[in-house]
């Protein structure tokens, strides 16, 4: 190649380039800031977690690592609360039956994401999730997934 032929091809290389930079720049400050959290916000928000919760539900959290909230609509259906960030796992007749996911908009102490899945669930299941990215999981020995035939 000539120097009049590689000249445009380095120019856009730079450029794109450039754009990679400024774009991941960009992310991290603007789209997946990565603030520690105060102190003290993390420990009111354990404080208020211990006061909502009963005995029995602190003591699961605490040894299991998570929260089991029943659904209020459907018999046998539990959702599964992680203690640290992470899908919730919905299991019905004991089975795995999905997964959820469903964050708040700004960044909160793990205590208050907890409280707010067991709050939503509680208040309000079908708007939880109908929020939720919801991942299902097809049963062990169910039918195998076809393409449609047209």
């Amino acid at each position: 190649m000539t120097e009049l032929q590689q000249g445009p091809q380095l120019l856009v290389l730079a450029c794109v380039l450039t754009f990679v930079v400024v774009w991941k720049l960009w992310c991290r400050y603007y789209l997946f800031p990565s603030r520690e959290l105060d102190p003290e916000a993390e420990r009111r928000a354990a404080a208020l977690l211990r006061e909502l919760l009963s005995d029995s539900e602190q003591r699961q959290l605490l040894q299991a690592g998570f929260l089991e909230v029943p659904s209020s609509r459907i018999p046998g259906r539990v959702y599964r609360v992680p203690s640290r960030p992470g899908w919730v796992d919905v299991f019905e007749a004991d089975r795995l039956a999905m997964r959820v996911c469903v964050e708040p908009v700004e960044q909160l102490p793990q205590a208050d994401v907890v409280l707010m899945h067991k709050l939503m669930i509680e208040g309000n299941e079908q708007d939880y999730l109908r929020t939720a990215n919801i991942v299902y999981v097809r049963p062990p020995g169910g039918p195998k997934w076809r393409r449609a035939q047209h």
